[in-house]
């Protein structure tokens, strides 16, 4: 299953994969306020001149995550037929339950800066089994699209047909 995984990790490295990754650390880079290009940069200090940065970027990007991730999602599930409403009821417990267990509101906050600087937003869920003393929880988690590989043959936004999505 290893050797498996990691052919399959191999190949989604390849084509398009790649080049997502550069952008990725363009990307990032640019909003650490490296934006000037090398040749510029150098240019500027040949001539004995500060290469400044008037990074106008980052108060738009914070505002935006900020209006994104203000509020923590409110859930909602309804019955298919009355006798369902206890149970659809007792399911938005669970969901607001796990949200705020998992400090999910700090990880959502993670992802949707990543979907402004990298175009990807990811999170997981998965169970920790030794969480609340042995009993287990469900934990959701943010994912770095960095280290996220996802089948590239997948059409869908929600990923939904992928036959792999590894984090490497």
């Amino acid at each position: 299953e290893v050797q498996e995984s990691e052919r399959i990790l191999e190949n989604y490295k390849q084509g398009d994969r790649a080049n997502f990754a550069l952008s990725i650390i363009e990307n990032r880079a640019f909003v650490a306020s490296m934006q000037w290009e090398q040749e510029d940069s150098d240019a500027l200090d040949a001539a004995n001149e500060p290469a400044l940065c008037v990074n106008e970027t980052t108060p738009a990007r914070e505002q935006v995550i900020a209006n994104l991730t203000k509020n923590s999602p409110r859930w909602m599930s309804y019955g298919r037929e009355k006798s369902d409403v206890n149970v659809a009821s007792k399911i938005s417990s669970l969901m607001e339950y796990i949200w705020q267990n998992s400090d999910a509101d700090i990880k959502n906050s993670q992802s949707t800066e990543d979907l402004i600087d990298t175009g990807m937003w990811a999170m997981m869920a998965y169970v920790d089994y030794n969480a609340d003393f042995g009993k287990g929880e469900i934990i959701l988690e943010d994912i770095d699209p960095a280290d996220l590989y996802i089948d590239p043959n997948s059409r869908k936004n929600d990923t939904e047909d992928a036959a792999h999505k590894i984090i490497y």
